[in-house]
């Protein structure tokens, strides 16, 4: 049974494709799990009240009720800062004073290609990511307009590290495990044979000085358990410790990640003290979310994602990706080219039965 989530952004109408992405990780939640609504609000320019508003209520009219109140990234902006500070403390956060106009300019400027990151976004070229501590403070302290950073380099050397560090204390917990078992063994069998040794005292043969047989043996029994009897924390501990990163794909199974092909990622913009990158890792985390259902759009993202999980210490879902949903012209459907509103299709008098239906994913490369 799965936790899965629809995670709309509130800057227009709903249409087919956002119908075609709620089903498609509705389906994988019911019947037994639970099917959640989350609100990536955190553009205060480009998302309004309305739009959410009517996003629920379309839901609702399409028989899609999510398990539990909707959560609204802008209301979580504390959460995120405390993300923020545990990453600084970790040291891979530097702030950025760089413009994009000045990132464009820097990139023309260079003869090293890919000059775009896996999402299409601009590489950042690490201008600010050698400027010296009392330079970063004096600008910081006067107040110099600036993004926070990700620094890629370090961020996979801690996590490298990490799970280096991980893995020998596994095995060395396994070394420890193993030689008690065998000590706790051989105490059996020097018991046994002194028993065996001492002359019969009564008509049965019993000595009272023999000790009793159990079914099996005490560290035969510790070792199964530690074997077969883990949480599934204990499994996901050791999850994490594998390098490269990985995640789980039910389509194409075991996935590894290149996050280092993203660069120094903004994690906090200039105008929100968040990013998309964050919120979003941090909220699946947080809500439990153990299906990541999503667009083929955002396959490359999850690279950078499961690098967040491992830094965090978060837990790292499976994940599933949908084709787009297209145009008759074979293009994705998007609120800014005009794609036709679930409230259009109510007010043209379609049931709810006939959009589900229409919200079928068809052939849109990606």
């Amino acid at each position: 049974m799965w936790v899965t989530r629809f995670a709309p952004s509130p800057t227009g109408f709903l249409h087919l494709g956002h119908v075609a992405s709620a089903l498609f990780g509705w389906r994988y939640a019911k019947p037994g799990g639970r099917w959640l609504v989350r609100m990536e609000d955190i553009d205060p320019q480009r998302c309004r009240a309305e739009y959410a508003t009517a996003i629920l209520e379309d839901l609702d009219w399409l028989g899609l009720k999510p398990d539990g109140a909707a959560l609204y990234q802008s209301a979580r902006m504390p959460a995120y800062a405390r993300t923020l500070a545990e990453l600084d403390r970790l040291g891979v956060l530097y702030p950025c004073f760089c413009t994009r106009s000045e990132i464009a300019r820097e990139q023309a400027g260079m003869f090293s290609a890919p000059h775009t990151a896996p999402d299409g976004s601009l590489l950042y070229p690490g201008t600010c990511r050698h400027i010296s501590g009392p330079e970063r403070a004096r600008r910081l302290a006067e107040g110099k307009p600036h993004v926070l950073r990700l620094d890629m380099e370090k961020a996979l050397a801690l996590v490298r590290e990490k799970a280096s560090l991980e893995a020998e204390a596994e095995a060395e917990a396994e070394a420890e495990a193993e030689a008690e078992a065998e000590a706790e063994a051989e105490a059996e069998a020097e018991a046994e044979a002194e028993a065996e040794a001492l002359p019969a005292r009564s008509q049965c043969g019993h000595s009272p000085h023999a000790p009793e047989r159990t079914q099996g043996r005490r560290g035969e029994g510790q070792q199964q358990a530690r074997i077969g009897g883990g949480t599934e924390q204990d499994h996901f501990q050791m999850k994490r410790s594998v390098w490269p990163l990985v995640y789980e794909d039910l389509d194409r199974g075991q996935v590894v990640c290149t996050p280092e092909l993203f660069g120094d990622v903004v994690l906090a913009r200039r105008d929100v003290p968040a990013s998309y990158h964050l919120c979003v890792t941090h909220d699946d985390a947080m809500q439990g979310v153990t299906l990541v259902a999503r667009g083929e759009d955002l396959r490359p993202a999850t690279d950078l994602h499961r690098l967040l999980q491992a830094l965090m210490g978060w837990r790292t879902p499976t994940y599933v990706f949908h084709p787009l949903l297209c145009d008759a012209q074979g293009r994705r459907l998007s609120k800014r080219d005009g794609a036709a509103s679930v409230r259009e299709m109510r007010a043209a008098g379609m049931t709810p039965e006939a959009v589900r239906a229409m919200a079928v994913f068809a052939g849109c490369s990606t």
